[in-house]
């Protein structure tokens, strides 16, 4: 499979929390088409940096240093981007450790560069999927994880791939997408949307195999029991990129 580059250049800050990221993590970097600042942390007390803050933070942690973790905390509190943990260690306890204190995905320098790489992408693609939301449907599209709804072309596409639905299918997960992150009731489902009431869980159904959750467990609409449906922004849990950081939508 050829190498694929990052969507559009984002600004990718490495800071060093007690290690450095090895020279081949840096050049992929650079090989992705991301803009590479390096830079010690400093946490917010002390005078914040100049730079342009970025879109990821690649930070090099320490193992075994407890220190490492807690200025990984005090990171994710203060950064609204995304941060991706390296070590060079497969040690587990660490990873979960790195999780724990806030890093969105991590990634071990003994592991493959390939999957260093695809790890970015797919925080990238995460990161742009926040910033649409936060801007809210009137943009025309949201993403969502691996798929976007074109409000206005009335589409939904997973990378080149038209995913072709009903219309009673679009317009649910249309609904359900602006109003990410939310449960939505039933009642109000169908205050909104054209679609009998003995036909919407059917219509979830199709959906979600549509989508790829061919095991109907809700990977991607999730059905609160007397409460009623959401749209599910992060991913499952053995997705190893949590999606943390997405804004939900107001309703609307």
């Amino acid at each position: 499979m050829p190498d694929a580059q990052i969507q559009t250049s984002p600004l990718v800050h490495v800071v060093s929390l007690g290690a450095t990221l090895p020279d081949n993590l840096t050049a992929s970097l650079v090989r992705l088409g991301a803009t590479v600042i390096g830079r010690a942390y400093q946490p917010a007390s002390s005078v914040p940096p100049a730079d342009p803050r970025p879109d990821i933070v690649v930070a090099a942690v320490a193992p075994g240093s407890e220190e490492a973790l807690l200025l990984l905390g005090a990171l994710s509190r203060e950064t609204r981007a995304f941060i991706l943990a390296c070590t060079d260690t497969d040690d587990d306890g660490l990873l979960c450790a790195m999780l724990d204190a806030g890093a969105d995905a991590t990634h071990s320098h003994s592991q493959a560069v390939h999957l260093f790489e695809s790890r970015v992408r797919a925080v990238q693609r995460r990161s742009q999927a926040a910033a649409l939301l936060a801007t809210g449907p009137a943009a025309g599209i949201v993403i969502v994880r691996d798929f976007v709804v074109d409000f206005d072309r009335r589409e939904v596409r997973r990378g080149d791939e038209l995913i072709r639905l009903t219309t009673s299918e679009f317009d649910l997960l249309a609904f359900l997408a602006r109003n990410g992150g939310r449960v939505i009731a039933e009642a109000a489902i169908l205050e909104r949307i054209s679609i009998a009431p003995g036909y919407l869980r059917m219509c979830v159904r199709g959906l979600r195999i549509k989508l790829g959750d061919r095991r109907g467990r809700g990977a991607y609409i999730v059905n609160r029991r007397g409460a009623g449906y959401m749209l599910e922004l992060a991913a499952p849990e053995s997705d190893p990129l949590p999606f943390s950081r997405t804004p939900a939508l107001q309703a609307v």
